[in-house]
């Protein structure tokens, strides 16, 4: 079943008393959707990435590098979750075209409208190829997304414009965290963050303008980490602070927080020598002493 060779982007549509068994080898899954009629999307030419729209909108698309907000989760083909952005409490954000994600899934989402909800099934070759993901995906697996796409921005065309960006987003987040509105703040920090990882801000200097950008980028990763942290998602906090921390080595606020984190997850004697560096540093801060006396307690550790 191939793609029309004079047609860019393939639409097939298929009516329930018509699906025959290569439907199976092209979108496992598919009889989820065998009542009624559906269109099929091939999106790579190749039968690769193949799409079915769930939700169909009349919003706008999103420009080449865009930066783009989605709910996703992957399955394998027996229907074990690989990976799921409404149990791990957040939205995925990156920027159409960077490599980030498997290209499966970044050419889905540039097909899609904003608001738009579409079931993909994506090939070895568009996923994670022969390497897969250990432990969670096997090598040559085929592997299905549902994705929404919730929301994007189109690119900025000047590095001041990213920075600027990326500096009210750090504004109006630390807006909402002053609410509690912990998600809300999430969602506009990783906005700043992905802007201020596109290549021409990455290789611009670091002093653009009046605002020092590893130092905006040490923040919003700081900020969304704290977060991440009042929502008890300890593990994607540790992940922000970690990146915070390659940036700048002793941040005072990323040590403390990750001593936090990793107490949280259980992680105590990790989480000691997070807090032994903060502590160190932060002789008369009371709540780094805090913990950092709780986690020599409870390692059972004197000095």
């Amino acid at each position: 079943m191939g793609p029309s060779a004079n047609l860019e982007l393939s639409c097939f549509v298929w009516q329930s008393a018509r699906i025959d068994t290569e439907m199976t080898e092209i979108m496992p899954g598919w009889k989820e959707y065998e009542d009624g009629v559906f269109e099929l999307h091939d999106l790579s030419g190749d039968d690769g990435v193949v799409k079915i729209v769930k939700l169909e909108t009349d919003n706008p698309k999103p420009p080449p590098g865009s930066t783009v907000l989605v709910h996703l989760e992957g399955r394998l083909a027996n229907g074990d979750v690989f990976e799921s952005t409404k149990e791990q409490k957040r939205r995925l954000a990156f920027t159409l075209g960077d490599g980030k994600v498997v290209k499966g899934v970044d050419l889905a989402v540039a097909s899609m409208c904003a608001k738009e909800v579409a079931h993909v099934t994506v090939k070895p070759e568009y996923a994670f190829g022969a390497m897969g993901l250990p432990p969670k995906v096997p090598a040559d697996a085929t592997v299905t997304y549902e994705i929404e796409l919730c929301e994007f921005e189109a690119p900025r065309h000047s590095t001041e414009d990213c920075v600027r960006y990326a500096l009210d987003k750090k504004e109006l987040g630390n807006s909402f965290m002053k609410k509690s509105m912990w998600m809300d703040a999430i969602v506009l920090y990783l906005k700043g963050i992905v802007e201020l990882e596109k290549p021409e801000v990455k290789n611009a200097p670091r002093k653009i303008g009046e605002c020092d950008r590893k130092a905006l980028q040490v923040n919003l990763l700081n900020n969304s980490a704290l977060a991440m942290i009042k929502l008890g998602n300890f593990s994607d906090a540790c992940t922000n602070l970690q990146l915070a921390l390659d940036i700048e080595d002793n941040n005072d606020k990323a040590l403390y927080r990750m001593a936090l984190a990793k107490k949280n997850l259980g992680q105590k004697k990790d989480a000691l020598v997070f807090a032994r560096r903060a502590a160190t540093r932060s002789p008369a801060d009371s709540e780094v002493q805090k913990i950092f006396t709780e986690l020599k307690e409870a390692c059972g550790v004197e000095a």
